[in-house]
């Protein structure tokens, strides 16, 4: 670790093993980016492709796009020391990256190819979570029914599995299709086996309030708000939920003025987080609350909002 060393490879691994470690700790990692930049060029590609990728995930966990930039590079690099798993790995974080800024068609040409370096290499574990991402791809290109088949034949192979992580995932992701399909029972139903198999990821209180809501449960709705709310967490994702549920809420507690103001100040955040796909809600919350008040200005404004987000 002595900096006088810094042209040695041992000092650039030791580095970036110990920015391995800081990351998967939740740890701050940055300051050694820099430093390894510098010099990654004196050594393997290996190691200049591993930097590449945790590069990449670091931009991912910031919602920075220019995160695929970094593995396409990492990629390759991958290529002239072909490691078991490695590629399909690195396909593996661009296809969450592609997903996660709604981009699911270029997601969707990697499949084939990552799925055969990942079953190569053994990593029957990350086949699971890679027919997650699959049936999430189906989704956001519309075929739920697709989607649907893919959570089905999942619960069915895997529902004896003694793996809490793995079906809280199928569950949690199951309930948001059904939930898109204005299966709203059913959505809730699903949503609440997650949580009994201790999922956390905060989009399963959207569609437990959100469904509620559609079915006029009122009551229900706002328990499932005031649940999340006292949760007290801080991540990003799930300041940004709290902040459509606080949406919700005013409309259900029927805060007017409060509702038109949170909801035209959300939508423009939203553009930042287009995975949360809570758009079309805000939208047609606006439109609804606007009939119901006969503010024909505003409701014509939403609705043309609205077909202009649906065209983008």
């Amino acid at each position: 670790m002595d900096e006088k060393n810094w042209h040695c490879p041992a000092f650039f691994e030791t580095n970036l093993l110990q920015m391995i470690y800081e990351y998967f700790c939740d740890l701050s990692f940055q300051e050694r980016f820099s430093l390894l930049f510098d010099h990654e060029y004196l050594f393997d590609p290996s190691a200049r492709s591993i930097l590449h990728d945790l590069y990449g995930l670091s931009k991912l966990r910031k919602y920075d796009e220019s995160a695929i930039h970094s593995f396409q590079t990492a990629k390759a690099l991958s290529v002239f020391q072909p490691i078991p798993g490695w590629m399909g790995l690195i396909d593996y974080h661009m296809i969450i990256t592609f997903l996660r800024f709604m981009k699911p068609e270029k997601a969707y040409s990697l499949f084939e190819e990552c799925r055969k370096d990942i079953q190569n290499s053994g990593s029957h574990r990350r086949l699971l979570d890679l027919q997650l991402n699959e049936a999430q791809c189906f989704m956001k290109l519309g075929l739920r029914e697709e989607a649907d088949t893919i959570y089905q034949t999942m619960l069915q192979t895997y529902g004896q599995v003694d793996d809490d992580s793995v079906l809280k995932e199928i569950y949690g992701n199951y309930a948001w299709n059904q939930l898109m399909q204005r299966n709203d029972i059913f959505a809730i139903e699903l949503a609440k086996k997650a949580i009994q198999f201790h999922a956390t990821f905060p989009d399963i209180y959207i569609t437990l309030a959100y469904s509620n809501y559609r079915l006029d449960r009122a009551e229900e709705a706002l328990q499932v708000i005031s649940t999340f709310r006292n949760q007290k967490r801080t991540d990003n994702r799930s300041k940004m939920v709290l902040l459509f549920l606080d949406v919700l809420e005013s409309l259900l507690l029927e805060r007017k003025k409060k509702f038109e103001r949170k909801a035209t100040q959300l939508l423009p955040r939203l553009q930042n987080w287009k995975d949360l796909e809570v758009d079309i809600f805000v939208y047609l919350m606006l439109i609804d609350h606007y009939a119901n008040l006969q503010d024909w200005q505003s409701l014509c404004f939403y609705q043309a909002e609205m077909i202009k987000f649906l065209g983008y």
